[in-house]
């Protein structure tokens, strides 16, 4: 199998790739197709891999919800909405929240 990546990895490591599977088993459940193998070849940035063992497993419906990342989105959202309502009153270009966050 051969793959693309930003750099040729060293021949003669040990790989273990992760593919999302177009298919889903019983028209239902997400698969992925779990590879692994040796690096044998690199030419660039493609490298060539012996796969030693393949298999395919299924993979979660939905992702799952991360408690802390929630916390984080919301307080994202709401320094989002105080800074437009604070630039709003002041400007555009309010002098201390001009380039906090990303827009």
């Amino acid at each position: 199998m051969q793959i693309e990546t930003e750099h040729g990895l060293p021949i003669g490591a040990m790989v273990e790739l992760a593919v999302t599977w177009p298919a889903r088993l019983d028209n239902d459940v997400l698969l992925k197709l779990q590879i692994m193998g040796r690096t044998v070849r690199a030419e660039g940035k493609y490298t060539t891999i012996n796969i030693a063992r393949y298999e395919f497993r299924t993979r979660a419906s939905r992702p799952r919800r991360d408690p802390i990342l929630q916390r984080d989105l919301a307080v994202e959202r709401t320094l989002r909405q105080s800074v437009g309502s604070i630039t709003e009153e002041r400007g555009a270009n309010g002098p201390f929240f001009e380039g906090c966050l990303p827009r």
